[in-house]
C-alpha cells in the first residue's frame, strides 16, 4: 500500500498525544513510502518530528486554520491529503471535506474509549477499522528511544495538568530523602511551564532542578535519566514512551485506561502519599536487590 501525505490532526495535550503514538507508529510501518504531516499544537508536533513519527506539520491555532477545522476549505499551503486520521471531535465537515479528494480512508477516532480498555488499545482498534495496520501483542513495546547514553540521574517531576493529580510537596521531598538513603545521590527535580506558572517551584527552593525550555530539550533529558518517578502527567507518559524506567502514582485516574507505556513503566493506584510512599520503596528496594538501579 503507498500513499502521498498522510493528515494526521491532533489539537489535545501531550499525555493524550502520546497515548496516540502506537497507532500512529503502526501506520507509518503500513505506509512506509508515505509522508505523514501533523496539524496541532506546535510545541507537540515538533516533538512527534523529533521522534520520527511525523515529517512536517501545520500550527492548529493559525488563523487561517479556523475554515479547515469547520470544514471550508483547505489551508493554501496544504496539499489534498491521500489519506488522514483525525483524533478530534465533532469533524463531519472536515472529514467530508477531506475525502472528497482522498484516495485512503479518513478515519475519525473519538479521543476517549467507550469501555474500560487503555486508550493505547482503544486507539489501535479504531485505526484497524479504517486502515489495515498490526496491532503489536504488547503495547508497551511501542516505543520512541532517542539515541543518547543513559546517565546516572533520577528525575522527580511534582506536577500534572490537572491539580487532582498532584500529591503535596511532603510526598516529592520524602522519595528524594528515600533515594538517598538508598545510596542514590543524583536526584533532580523537573520544573515545566505549568509548575513555574502556578508557583510551584518555590515549595523545592533549594532543591536541584532543571527546566527545560521546551518538549524536545525534555525528551533529551528523560533520555538520559535512570529513573523517573512522577504522576499521571505528559511529563511521564513521555518519559515511559522513551524506555526510561518509570514510577508513575495514579489517584484520581484510572491507569487501565491512562496508564504510561513502556517497557519499564510501572503504574500504581494510590489513595494518598503514604500509599505512594510504601509503592516506591517496595520498588526500589526490588530494583535494588535485582541490580537495577
Amino acid at each position: 500500500m503507498s500513499a502521498k501525505n498522510i493528515l494526521i490532526c491532533h489539537r489535545g495535550a501531550l499525555g493524550d498525544f502520546i497515548l496516540t503514538w502506537p497507532a500512529l507508529s503502526s501506520l507509518r510501518e503500513l505506509l512506509s513510502d508515505a509522508s505523514f504531516t501533523g496539524v496541532g499544537r506546535p510545541e507537540l508536533m515538533r516533538l512527534a518530528v523529533k521522534m520520527g513519527l511525523l515529517g512536517s506539520f501545520h500550527d492548529a491555532e493559525r488563523a487561517d486554520m479556523l475554515p479547515f477545522f469547520e470544514g471550508v476549505r483547505l489551508p493554501f499551503d496544504m496539499p489534498p491529503p491521500a489519506g488522514a486520521v483525525l483524533w478530534l471531535r465533532n469533524v463531519d465537515r472536515l472529514a467530508s471535506l477531506l475525502s472528497s479528494a482522498a484516495t485512503l480512508p479518513v478515519a475519525v477516532i473519538p479521543p476517549l474509549p467507550a469501555q474500560r480498555i487503555h486508550a493505547a488499545v482503544h486507539h489501535l482498534r479504531a485505526l484497524a477499522s479504517c486502515y489495515p495496520i498490526t496491532i503489536p501483542l504488547d503495547v508497551n513495546s511501542c516505543c520512541r528511544r532517542l539515541n543518547v547514553e543513559r546517565g546516572s540521574d533520577v528525575l522527580i517531576h511534582p506536577g500534572s495538568g490537572g491539580a487532582s493529580k498532584i500529591f503535596a510537596p511532603t510526598l516529592y521531598l520524602e522519595i528524594r530523602r528515600m533515594l538517598r538513603e538508598f545510596g542514590v545521590h543524583r536526584v533532580k527535580f523537573v520544573f515545566g511551564p505549568a509548575e513555574i506558572e502556578r508557583g510551584l517551584t518555590r515549595l523545592y527552593d533549594g532543591e536541584e532542578s532543571i527546566r527545560p525550555p521546551d518538549l524536545c530539550e525534555l525528551a533529551e533529558h528523560l533520555s538520559r535519566a535512570r529513573l523517573y518517578i512522577g504522576n499521571d502527567s505528559g511529563v511521564s507518559h513521555l518519559a515511559g514512551m522513551l524506555g526510561v524506567p518509570t514510577v508513575a502514582f495514579f489517584r484520581s485516574t484510572d491507569p487501565a485506561i491512562w496508564g504510561v507505556l513502556g517497557p519499564k513503566a510501572c503504574n500504581y493506584r494510590v489513595a494518598g502519599e503514604d500509599e505512594a510512599l510504601d509503592a516506591i520503596k517496595g520498588y526500589l528496594k526490588e530494583q535494588i536487590e535485582r541490580g537495577a538501579l
